[in-house]
C-alpha cells in the first residue's frame, strides 16, 4: 500500500509529546524492551508459504534491489505468485512503480535476496526490491516510498539511515556491494570506466531515508 499520513518517526514523537501531556509517559526502559513488529504498518501483507531461516539480530540494515523483468505485470501480486510458483526467491519488501510498498517475509524470517557466497548475508540485512526493468529509472512516488520505508525500519532496528560503507557494516547497501550482479545498473550503480559508482539516485534515496528517520519528513 502507498504510505500514508505521519512517518513512524513523527508518530514516536507525538505519541510521546501527548504521554508526557497527560502524565502517562512510559520508561525509557519500557520503550526499549518492545520488540519490533514482524509487520510493518505502511506495507500490504503477502506472506510467502515456503520456509524460510530466521534472521540474526541485530540487523544491520537494508539491501535495495530491482526486479529487472522483461515484461508482465508490474504489480506486488504478480512478483509474489511468480515467487510463490518457483519457491526459490524471496525478499522482505517491494515498491511498485505507483508507491504501493508489499511485505513477503516477516521481520524474522530470514528472505533469499541477496545470492552472494558465504558468509551469507541474506540472514542480516532486510531486502527491499523495486519494480523496474533493466537500467529503468525508479519513479519519484516509487524513491519516496522506498525511503519512508527505510527511515521507518532503521528508526524500528535502530541501523543509521546511511551508505552502507562496505558488506558487513550497518546502512543501506545495494546487490553490487555484497556479489557482482547486474541488478541495480543505471539506477542505483553505474560504470565510470571499469570502477562501479553509485548514482544520484542512490545518494537521493539515502538522503530521504535519513530525512524520514531523523526528522519524519
Amino acid at each position: 500500500m502507498r504510505y500514508r499520513g505521519r512517518s513512524l518517526a513523527r508518530t514516536r514523537d507525538a505519541d510521546r509529546f501527548w504521554a508526557d501531556l497527560v502524565g502517562d509517559t512510559a520508561s525509557p526502559a519500557e520503550e526499549d524492551t518492545a520488540p519490533p513488529p514482524e509487520w510493518v504498518a505502511i506495507a500490504r501483507r503477502l506472506p510467502l508459504s515456503f520456509g524460510a531461516a530466521t534472521m540474526t539480530t541485530p540487523i544491520l540494515g537494508v539491501v535495495c534491489h530491482t526486479t529487472n523483468h522483461g515484461a508482465g505485470p508490474e504489480t506486488l501480486d504478480r512478483f509474489h505468485a511468480d515467487w510463490e510458483a518457483l519457491k526459490k526467491q524471496s525478499t522482505h519488501f517491494m515498491v511498485d512503480r505507483e508507491g504501493n510498498i508489499g511485505q513477503f517475509r516477516s521481520t524474522r524470517q530470514l528472505g533469499w535476496h541477496i545470492k552472494a557466497p558465504a558468509p551469507r548475508w541474506d540472514g542480516r540485512y532486510f531486502g527491499i526490491e523495486h519494480i523496474t526493468k533493466h537500467k529503468q529509472p525508479l519513479t519519484d512516488v516509487q524513491l519516496e516510498c522506498s525511503a519512508r520505508l527505510i527511515g521507518d525500519l532503521a528508526v524500528l532496528f535502530g541501523f543509521p539511515a546511511r551508505a552502507l560503507p562496505r558488506k558487513g557494516d550497518s546502512g543501506i547497501g545495494i546487490h553490487v556491494d555484497f556479489a557482482g550482479s547486474g541488478c541495480g545498473e543505471d539506477v542505483f550503480w553505474s560504470w565510470s570506466g571499469t570502477t562501479r559508482v553509485r548514482t544520484d539516485t542512490y545518494a537521493r534515496l539515502v538522503q530521504r531515508a535519513h530525512d524520514f528517520a531523523r526528522w519524519g519528513f
